[in-house]
């Protein structure tokens, strides 16, 4: 394929209008994101033909991403997601990465499945890898009535009692002991998985106290 001067141009014109509608689409959510084209000269290259490109395009508007539902038990707190990290044009063919979560394994397994069921329809396939088990929210937890109670009595204060939505270790251990009743807990942590991250080390002390002194309650 040939590509002349003008269709360099109108590629760069086409990206910085879309840049522009982009920008001010998203000025609030994310101020910062940046498209752009970059011209590295002429040369041979392998592309895509036209229906690679339409299938491409086509599972890019149709393919499940962001939010899929809520928690019913706790307000303001996402279920089940995925979100496409990372999207590759190679050799083999276009390769497309996503993390999937869910606090319900069942939710979890039918976005896998709308997954599957939207690569093979295109001609490709789907492997996973590195799956993090569902950990679903327990309405009734002696043990975190116990940890709340032993935080009471040893701070003199109510501890900030949150869910989150992200793979936690605690799912690979409650999908392994049935009725397993589990709680996470740690120390002070700033900027995590970052260059950044740091570790409270008065509140290691702080979270070993709580911890051993949950252990007598639980005997």
């Amino acid at each position: 394929m040939i590509v002349s001067d003008k269709d360099v141009a109108k590629v760069e014109d086409t990206v910085k209008e879309y840049q522009h509608i982009v920008s001010n689409e998203y000025k609030t959510s994310d101020p910062s994101i940046v498209i752009k084209a970059e011209n590295l000269g002429k040369g041979s290259h392998e592309v895509l033909d036209k229906e690679s490109a339409e299938k491409a395009v086509m599972m890019l508007l149709n393919i499940p991403n962001g939010i899929q539902s809520m928690s019913a038990d706790i307000k303001g707190l996402v279920e089940t997601s995925l979100n496409m990290g990372a999207l590759k044009v190679l050799e083999d063919g276009i390769h497309a990465i996503f993390a999937v979560r869910s606090s319900v394994e069942t939710a979890k397994a039918s976005i896998c499945d709308r997954l599957i069921s939207m690569m093979e329809f295109l001609g490709g396939k789907v492997e996973f890898t590195g799956a993090y088990p569902g950990w679903e929210y327990k309405k009734d937890s002696e043990l975190r009535e116990t940890v709340i109670r032993v935080f009471e009595k040893q701070y003199n204060k109510k501890p900030i009692i949150e869910a989150i939505h992200a793979g936690l270790e605690c799912g690979m251990f409650s999908e392994k002991i049935e009725d397993l009743d589990c709680v996470s807990i740690g120390p002070d942590m700033k900027g995590v998985h970052t260059v950044d991250e740091r570790l409270s080390i008065s509140s290691v002390e702080r979270t070993w106290n709580l911890l051993l002194e949950v252990l007598k309650e639980s005997k």
